[in-house]
């Protein structure tokens, strides 16, 4: 009903207009709207209540969002003991009823063996479940199994297929990979261009192999105009989150002064990380400081320990130099049995030096 002297809508059961503070006159007809108005509101939330009473589960845990919230809370210890084979159970209620985010976490569970004996053909079948359903992670993963050939046929094409699906979503994993496979030319025409700007997109999300990448092809001048400034820029922010590739550019850099002033202190520094992590190059350099003083005090026998290491990962420069220390007694016992080993296998990857050696001293390589 309406106010006589506003015009105002209002409601029956009102003694006075809150608009106009009129008294109003109700009659029985508005009371009989009114109440019909009201009882068809009513009418209206019942049945939408009883329409979502149908579409809900009777028992929550037949909910998909239920079993995949318990099979999280199971296989990371939330609120429960972790227990990752209470975690598949849930994960697999959920995923059957096509939860994506389930499906990846049983795809990842397959993947790893967690809570299920290791599987790559079942973890690439439910990445490919969530993957359909623009699951991210899953979407790299389906990429990542396809570029290894890990339980689907290797297929370069179907890789850079899915790896672009999540990079394009934001993934800095799928980007940095995608950038690879644009530098590379697997299942996408080489495009340089096309590598940098995904590796820029992963490195300003903080994915240090692509920090590492983007700062090679600064260094080198691939894709973009060479820059040693802005490659040592980049190198610097893989090797401050322990990159080892990083830290041995970086380390590299400052001994040699390439885009920033040499300092031998820093280069020994960054080296020590790397080599500390088992990173061969900075290994046989930290063992070339040693030996020549540079930016630490000169010790024969570090530099042997150093060379010794990267020798036995095979570092051919290295396997010279502790030849070289063997051969003349410097920072271990002398050795001509020692020596002649350590020239030998340089002799057997190439090294001109210890192929001299070796023919120099009748050694057969």
């Amino acid at each position: 009903m309406n106010c006589v002297k506003c015009g105002k809508q209002v409601q029956s059961v009102w003694k006075f207009c809150p608009f106009c503070g009129e008294k109003l006159k109700v009659t029985a007809q508005a009371k009989r709207a009114d109440a019909e108005k009201l009882k068809s509101i009513i009418n209206k939330i019942t049945a939408e209540k009883e329409q979502a009473a149908k579409t809900e589960p009777e028992n929550q845990e037949e909910s998909a969002d239920y079993q995949y919230s318990m099979g999280e809370k199971y296989y990371n210890g939330i609120g429960v003991e972790q227990d990752y084979a209470e975690a598949v159970k849930w994960f697999k209620k959920a995923a059957k009823q096509n939860h994506a985010q389930a499906q990846y976490y049983l795809g990842w569970c397959y993947d790893n063996g967690r809570g299920v004996g290791q599987d790559a053909v079942q973890a690439a079948k439910w990445y490919k479940k969530a993957a359909a359903q623009g699951e991210t992670r899953a979407q790299f993963c389906l990429g990542y199994n396809y570029f290894n050939g890990v339980g689907v046929m290797q297929d370069y094409a179907e890789a850079f297929k899915w790896y672009k699906k999540a990079a394009e979503q934001g993934e800095a994993r799928a980007q940095c990979n995608l950038g690879y496979c644009y530098a590379t030319g697997n299942g996408v025409k080489q495009d340089y261009a096309q590598a940098i700007k995904w590796y820029k997109k992963a490195a300003e999300q903080g994915n240090m192999r692509s920090q590492c990448n983007l700062a090679w092809c600064y260094d080198v001048g691939r894709g973009v105009e060479k820059n040693e400034a802005e490659a040592f820029k980049w190198y610097k922010k893989a090797a401050e989150q322990g990159d080892m590739s990083g830290q041995f550019s970086v380390g590299y850099d400052y001994y040699n002064g390439v885009g920033v002033e040499r300092n031998y202190t820093e280069a020994v520094k960054w080296y020590k990380k790397a080599a500390k992590q088992g990173e061969v190059r900075a290994q046989c350099y930290l063992g070339l400081c040693y030996e020549a003083g540079n930016g630490v005090v000169q010790s024969y026998a570090e530099a042997v320990k150093w060379y010794r290491k990267a020798a036995k990962q095979g570092e051919v420069h290295a396997q010279r130099n502790l030849a070289w220390c063997y051969e003349n007694g410097m920072g271990v016992a002398q050795s001509a049995a020692e020596a002649k080993k350590w020239y030998k296998k340089a002799a057997e990857q190439g090294d001109k030096t210890a192929r001299e050696w070796c023919k120099n001293n009748n050694v057969a390589y």
